[in-house]
């Protein structure tokens, strides 16, 4: 761990201590000794200083009495000893404060692996409601195909019928003239009169018993139509549902935009704190740029989202309202 600075009895203390190994307290030694922390040159200006000390020292060792100077001495001791004292203290709050810092990066990292799998949780339902959505619109699609077919039977149905209508009215009309003929010459021919009127009647039987199977079949067909009515309602009634769970997916969405601005507040924050700590906590700032970078792509991605979902609701309406047009088209007729 980098010390936060280096002090004229931190290098006192490195050279005495270089002096009891026996190695030459040189700058380069000294700053060996100190971590490879702190400038040559504010070595060098301190051991000037404590090389005056020395000198100062000595000067008035001589002067004073061995009684002082031994109380002196034992100050300088006492100062010295303090000073290492908050040193080391200062050592440790600083890496208490590292410590959780540490903690903290990696409960935001935690986290941010939670939004990502939340996030991949709602791509995947996202894209899987997309799928069904598709899927419907084949299924309309289909029903507007077999609406149509029908539509197409019941025209010919009802121009087979008009053929059948125009037959009997030409054949009323035949029967008509017949009875004319027949009252002019009843006498003559009343055995001829009878038998048409035989021939007449069985062919209106006929004619009758084919419009009985045309009716039913309209009305299977009509069945059918019923039948698909409710078929296209019960697509509407998913695609509602569709929709409620789409809105349900953006308000998901919203809340971890909320939950992603919070934790770039918290991120924020945490920058703040960590601009006055010693180098390792300038690198767990640049963990912490490199995290924020990672949640603006999350919300990037989950504009995207936003807007896919936009897209596909503005399909879904255009979808919805072309069946609605069908639907509608197939009442008129």
């Amino acid at each position: 761990m980098a010390r936060g600075g280096i002090t004229k009895y931190l290098v006192l203390n490195a050279r005495q201590e270089l002096n009891l190994k026996g190695i030459n307290p040189t700058i380069d030694a000294i700053r060996s000794q100190l971590g490879n922390t702190g400038s040559k040159t504010t070595i060098s200006r301190y051991l000037k200083e404590i090389d005056t000390d020395d000198a100062i020292t000595s000067s008035d060792e001589r002067l004073l009495g061995k009684t002082l100077s031994k109380m002196i001495a034992n100050l300088a001791s006492q100062l010295h000893k303090e000073s290492k004292q908050v040193v080391e203290n200062n050592n440790e709050e600083n890496a208490t404060r590292i410590n959780l810092l540490n903690d903290n990066i990696d409960t935001l990292n935690l986290k941010l692996s939670d939004i990502d799998a939340k996030n991949k949780l709602l791509n995947e339902d996202i894209l899987e409601k997309n799928q069904q959505i598709e899927q419907k619109s084949n299924e309309i699609q289909s029903l507007h195909i077999k609406v149509t077919e029908l539509i197409e039977k019941v025209e010919q149905l009802n121009n087979r019928i008009d053929d059948k209508d125009k037959h009997i009215d030409s054949l009323e009309e035949k029967h008509q003239h017949s009875r004319d003929a027949l009252n002019h010459y009843r006498q003559s021919v009343k055995d001829q009169r009878e038998q048409d009127a035989r021939l007449h009647e069985q062919q209106v039987q006929q004619l009758q018993v084919e419009q009985r199977n045309l009716n039913q079949t309209l009305m299977i067909k009509q069945d059918d139509i019923s039948k698909l009515n409710t078929d296209n309602t019960r697509l509407i009634s998913d695609i509602k549902n569709t929709e409620k769970e789409k809105k349900q997916f953006e308000k998901i969405i919203n809340k971890q935009n909320k939950s992603l601005e919070t934790l770039n507040n918290n991120l924020t924050s945490m920058k703040n704190k960590s601009i006055s700590s010693t180098e390792k906590i300038d690198a767990k700032n640049l963990q912490l740029l490199k995290l924020h970078e990672q949640i603006e792509e999350l919300s990037s991605k989950n504009k995207e989202t936003e807007k896919e979902l936009l897209t596909a609701q503005i399909e879904l309406k255009t979808k919805t309202e072309f069946f609605e047009d069908i639907q509608s088209k197939m009442k008129v007729n």
